[in-house]
């Protein structure tokens, strides 16, 4: 499969052209600039350094939560309007599940962690074994302590373990490791290797994956039982 692979569910992003087997290009930024200002320019950049067009894709695939509600929703309201105006399907990739893909070669427990603030991370636990991920405990909002005491070693990955990475060392020890610099980080490629595995949906169906409300939800929410 052919796949235009998009990520801005957290503070980097990127886009990947994914051809077949082959990873053709992939564009990625961890600059602070909004995805309003980049996402555009790096799937074009992608599309053109891999030779091909929009057209040429059998289907557009978006790390679509959970993450940043503004990133979450840049990345799949660009991923819709690329899908129907190429006549594509989508494909939503949970952004945990595309995060653990970046050490799929690693043997043993993958953790993804997001910092998903007010004491709490977006996390999801794989068993990888042999390129493969299996799904251990699903995507959850939960506090990193309660998370540390179900795992006895772990490789983690994600924008939470810069966050998170003194914690996570002064509770497990040498059982915690982390992933290099190059792999740490939301990755479209990974995204698109992801995709491979998960049905294609009509752009109409395909919705985000949230964990929790958001900011102005809860703060409405707050207000209206008072």
């Amino acid at each position: 499969m052919n796949i235009l692979a998009i990520e801005s569910s957290a503070q980097s992003a990127g886009a990947a052209v994914l051809y077949g087997d082959t990873l053709l290009s992939e564009q990625f930024v961890n600059n602070g600039l909004t995805h309003s200002q980049t996402l555009l320019p790096l799937i074009d950049a992608a599309l053109s350094a891999a030779g091909k067009r929009i057209g040429d894709m059998d289907a557009v695939a978006v790390s679509a939560g959970p993450g940043s509600f503004t990133g979450v929703r840049i990345g799949m309201g660009t991923a819709k309007g690329l899908a129907l105006g190429a006549d594509l399907p989508l494909i939503p990739v949970p952004t945990l599940l595309g995060l653990a893909h970046n050490a799929a070669a690693f043997g043993g427990v993958i953790v993804p962690i997001m910092d998903a603030r007010r004491g709490e991370v977006y996390t999801a636990t794989y068993y990888a074994e042999g390129g493969a991920l299996e799904e251990i405990t699903p995507m959850r909002a939960m506090s990193l302590s309660q998370l540390l005491t179900e795992l006895d070693t772990a490789l983690f990955v994600g924008d939470g373990v810069p966050v998170h990475k003194a914690v996570i060392r002064e509770t497990m020890g040498d059982a915690a490791s982390f992933a290099p610099a190059h792999l740490l980080y939301h990755r479209a490629a990974s995204v698109a290797m992801a995709a491979r595995h998960i049905p294609p949906v009509s752009p109409h169906e395909a919705e985000p994956f949230y964990l929790r409300l958001s900011q102005a939800e809860r703060e409405y929410n707050e207000k209206k039982n008072q």
